[in-house]
């Protein structure tokens, strides 16, 4: 049973990309993006044809896979853009595209000059039907583009393919090719290595495993040794504190060697091996994997379960294990003989988890005693900081670098109580020193740091002053000064920074403002002909809150027709079934991803009133807290007479099959702290279920639902 709580960040994310199949039809990569409303409009440049196309694409450019693209990226042919008539290419427009030595420009004069030739020509006929961007590749060769923009539109023709013979065929052209093109003097030598992983990865998704481990190995001793130059040039890192360096691409380039040879040695030949997917992600598809609108295979779906069943076990094994090391730590004198007799090699892991909390514990106990026996003597304590470089959140190694931190902080302190009391009482050393805009409380500089201070008194005391003003004036005056104020903005002069500061008229304009919006959309709900109509107008015809209060209302439309279809089960999954991913439209789609895999009952009115839940702050879709899943009628009858007697256990059995490293981590987090015990919905003011506690009386119940009403 499964509680639908609600769709979390990473299932929001997935929505807008193109839902595909592993190798998309050229109509299926039409169809998928068929939500885009904006086309392209382009003029031939050789025989002047406008044509229309949609060239935008859907992906997710959080992710980044093993082949050099995003999810999504398999349908990008879509973006480039190709005359009706006489089959020219274009070049593709997308972020990043201006100054990228590998984006492919607009064609010169001189090229231009060219190509009707080159159109002509039996060869470039002879790729019709092939992907665009092999087109791009082709034409790009024939003029002599330089070898990074062809090596770039290679690699993205090794992401295309109508089916999986296609795709074959083009990662074997790239891997044919794509050396020489790394090889040409012109190509930048600090991409070259990056480049030919991509190539060792093609291997590997041709299967030719030996080829791609033996071509990895060698490329990691390479980068080795260009990583060794690249720290060596670092500035050194102080021994006294834990290292500040963020993690960087060079660290996730060494990861993914690690990454991809594990996929090599596993002979996984996946062009999206779960195993390289980030852990979010790699949820977000396994969770999902029937109607995924990510490429998955045989292998991915295995793979997958696999991935299920390590982290389950994983996160079973870690529960015991981290009791029974506690168990452990509670007899200090039996666990440091034990690590005494045992070395690390022979430790198990329960007793290698609590040797290694005691020694923590013990070499802090031990760095704040010496960090404490070095304050006693600041003056010896100053000159042995002297030239250590840290910063106030810091995680210091030594008694030394403990000891500096919290000198440096009572130094700042102080220097920062006796500036802030000079700022106050002499304000023309505040405006003399303190010229930030947006001066930092929390910053290591005593002077910006009491600015901050200072600022923030002062801004108080000026609003103060402003809201006194503001309660002695009507809407109108306050309405006739909100719109000099946008006036004031409409009008700034160009290149000058604005300075944008919430007061309290900005406040009082916004409420107004919101409750002028919500008088004229009650007055539009009115009717509903023209409300359908203000709503089918483009998003450049109306006002931005029109646009937003539009697109809600057809989302709350689009989810309570998915309910609908879900009431009919057996409908439903035959529809889903009989339609492709690619080929449903967005209702059919939320209702294949939402209630697909079960029974849907929702629970009658919850004992609480909406409108005081909405005004008291919750922002939640109440309707959707009640909405429960389960995977057969049978179970769904004998759960709604349990919650209906006993509404307490509908947490619990929520929370009962939540694995932490899977679910949500709000939802994780729930279940953590309602096990413990705690009442989950004591500091959430912004939660609607506030008031469903206080009224049921019981702060572990989430509904109290009735008899269920439902259509079997």
């Amino acid at each position: 049973m499964r509680l639908l709580i609600g769709i979390t960040l990473v299932r929001l994310a997935l929505l807008v990309l193109p839902a595909s199949p592993a190798f998309a039809t050229e109509d299926a990569a039409t169809n998928a993006n068929s939500v885009v409303e904006h086309r392209g409009v382009f003029t031939c440049p050789v025989g002047g044809e406008e044509f229309y196309q949609n060239v935008e694409m859907n992906y997710f450019p959080l992710e980044s896979l093993p082949n050099g693209s995003n999810p999504g990226g398999q349908l990008s042919d879509i973006m480039v853009p190709i005359c009706p008539g006489n089959g020219l290419v274009l070049a593709p427009k997308y972020d990043g595209n201006d100054g990228d030595p590998e984006a492919f420009a607009d064609y010169s004069p001189e090229e231009l000059a060219k190509l009707p030739a080159l159109i002509a020509s039996k060869d470039y006929k002879a790729l019709s039907g092939e992907a665009n961007y092999l087109k791009l590749y082709w034409l790009s060769d024939k003029l002599g583009r330089p070898s990074m923009q062809r090596f770039h539109l290679l690699q993205h023709v090794s992401w295309i393919g109508k089916t999986a013979e296609q795709h074959r065929r083009y990662l074997e052209m790239f891997v044919a090719q794509a050396d020489a093109l790394i090889d040409s003097p012109d190509f930048a030598s600090e991409r070259r290595l990056r480049s030919r992983y991509y190539v060792v990865n093609a291997l590997r998704e041709l299967g030719r495993f030996d080829e791609a481990k033996a071509r990895l190995t060698a490329l990691q001793t390479e980068w080795d040794a260009q990583l060794s130059i690249i720290r060596a040039k670092q500035p050194p890192e102080d021994p006294n504190f834990e290292s500040e360096r963020d993690f960087d691409d060079n660290d996730a380039f060494s990861d993914s060697f690690f990454e991809q040879m594990a996929a090599i040695e596993a002979r996984d030949n996946d062009t999206f091996p779960v195993s390289m997917m980030g852990d979010k992600w790699a949820n977000a598809v396994c969770g999902n994997i029937e109607d995924s609108v990510h490429p998955v295979t045989d292998l991915t779906k295995a793979n997958c379960a696999k991935r299920m069943a390590e982290r389950k076990a994983y996160y079973a094994n870690s529960q015991k294990d981290y009791k029974a090391s506690q168990d452990l730590l509670g007899d200090p004198v039996k666990l440091a003989q034990q690590c005494k007799t045992f070395p690390e090699e022979q430790r198990d892991r329960i007793l290698a988890e609590a040797c290694r909390l005691a020694d923590y514990q013990a070499n802090r106990d031990k760095m704040e005693a010496g960090a404490a026996q070095l304050l006693k003597n600041p003056k010896a304590l100053d000159l042995q900081c002297k030239g250590l470089v840290f910063g106030r959140y810091a995680t210091p190694k030594t008694a030394l670098g403990m000891a500096c931190q919290a000198r440096r902080e009572a130094i700042n302190d102080a220097e920062t109580i006796a500036l802030t009391k000079k700022f106050r009482s002499q304000p023309a050393e505040y405006d003399r020193l303190c010229t930030k805009a947006s001066p930092q409380l929390t910053s290591d500089d005593p002077v910006e740091a009491a600015c901050g201070q200072v600022k923030d008194e002062r801004d108080d005391d000026r609003n103060d002053k402003e809201r006194a003003r503001l309660d002695t004036m009507n809407e109108a005056q306050i309405w006739a000064e909100c719109e000099a104020k946008e006036a004031e903005r409409n009008n700034w002069p160009a290149g000058v920074p604005m300075v944008v500061d919430y007061t309290p008229l900005s406040g009082r304009c916004a409420d107004i403002r919101q409750d002028r919006e919500e008088a004229l959309w009650k007055a539009l709900e009115a009717d509903p002909v023209k409300l359908a109509e203000k709503c089918a107008l483009p998003d450049d015809q109306q006002e931005e809150w029109y646009n937003m209060r539009c697109y809600y209302r057809q989302q709350r439309q689009e989810d309570d027709a998915a309910l609908a279809m879900a009431r009919d089960r057996a409908k439903l999954i035959a529809t889903c079934d009989a339609t492709p991913v690619q080929q449903r439209d967005r209702v059919l789609y939320k209702a294949c991803n939402n209630y697909r895999k079960c029974v849907v009952v929702q629970i009658a009115e919850l004992p609480f009133d909406h409108a005081a839940a909405y005004a008291y702050g919750g922002q939640r879709d109440l309707s959707e807290l009640a909405s429960l899943c389960f995977d057969t009628s049978g179970e769904a009858d004998a759960a709604f007479a349990k919650y209906a007697k006993d509404p307490k256990s509908l947490r619990a059995d929520s929370c009962k099959d939540i694995v932490p490293d899977l679910a949500d981590p709000y939802q994780a987090d729930l279940c953590k702290r309602y096990a413990a015990g705690e009442n989950i919905y004591k500091d959430s003011a912004d939660s609607a279920l506030d008031l469903a506690d206080e009224k049921l009386g019981n702060s572990k119940t989430l509904i109290a639902p009735p008899p269920p009403v439902r259509k079997k």
